[in-house]
């Protein structure tokens, strides 16, 4: 169905990246990502005590930075033209949570 995780993890700096993808759009809308993702969230900050956990989402994917807004990710910075695709630039929206935002929604 699709795929998660927790990349470029650094222990001693308590953060790390996130990643999630569902490609089927038939199975997206349904619950899944947001079940998943609360999941992770809860192993990150719970379990390995992490204190922040990050996300780049390409700017043109108007869908999926509506969905990390809904679970709690918050706009920090734009890498403007950050991300090539299609011959064309685009900007690169960078997101995060930190565990007291996270703690304060569960």
């Amino acid at each position: 169905m699709g795929e998660t995780g927790l990349l470029r993890m650094f222990p001693q700096w308590h953060c790390t990246d996130f990643t999630i993808i569902i490609p089927d759009p038939e199975e997206q809308g349904k619950g899944y990502g947001t079940e998943v993702t609360r999941l992770m969230f809860d192993l990150a900050f719970n379990q390995w005590n992490f204190n922040r956990v990050s996300i780049g989402v390409v700017g043109f994917n108007t869908s999926a930075l509506g969905f990390y807004e809904k679970v709690g990710f918050k706009k920090e910075g734009i890498q403007e033209q950050g991300y090539f695709y299609n011959n064309e630039y685009n900007d690169f929206v960078m997101m995060r949570i930190l565990k007291n935002e996270y703690i304060t929604r569960s």
